[in-house]
């Protein structure tokens, strides 16, 4: 089975997994209950970190409805919202720091009973996060530890060119007990 990292091609990979196909590029491998997501929903805002507390609001009151039926969510909401203020910041600061503050960003959060996802749309220049180089522990400098605290906050954090254009910041965090009984089966 197949995951689209890009947003819209989830459909288009899940169509042609049900249409027998076995490639779909732009995809990584997904089993059959990825597909089944709980709850879902997206926002545009600026470029403009004015926005911030209006996004953080946002995503409080996702994780308000959704905690009392997935109680895990309660403890992994906090480092997810860290997680989206960094990749938000980021965006306006790095990606679109050329680019007119009227410039949308979209920034989608898809829930399901095992995790909770969150993507971060831009428009700015690619950027390969590889090449940061990790600041030493004990160390101290103006800015640049951004990606390394995604890393930490987020079980799984990407970023990646689109196709279409545009970037897209994708954060992953596992509840913990299946993230933990996860890697255990994969020693």
């Amino acid at each position: 089975m197949w995951r689209c990292f890009c947003s819209g091609r989830r459909v288009l990979c899940a169509l042609v997994l049900i249409l027998g196909s076995s490639t779909v590029s732009s995809c990584t491998p997904l089993s059959v209950f990825d597909l089944l997501v709980y709850r879902q929903t997206s926002l545009v805002v600026r470029s403009d970190l004015r926005v911030l507390n209006s996004i953080e609001d946002w995503f409080q009151q996702f994780c308000a409805r959704s905690g009392c039926r997935l109680v895990w969510l309660k403890q992994q909401a906090y480092p997810m919202q860290l997680a989206l203020v960094e990749g938000f910041s980021n965006a306006v600061r790095h990606a679109h720091k050329s680019l007119p503050a009227d410039t949308e960003i979209k920034i989608d959060l898809a829930l399901w009973d095992d995790r909770i996802e969150i993507r971060i749309w831009d428009h700015g220049e690619p950027f390969d996060p590889n090449t940061l180089k990790e600041p030493a522990p004990g160390t101290l400098r103006l800015g640049g530890y951004g990606w390394f605290l995604l890393r930490r906050l987020a079980d799984q954090a990407e970023y990646q060119r689109c196709r279409q254009g545009g970037n897209c910041l994708w954060l992953v965090k596992h509840h913990t007990s299946l993230a933990t009984s996860r890697s255990e089966v994969h020693r």
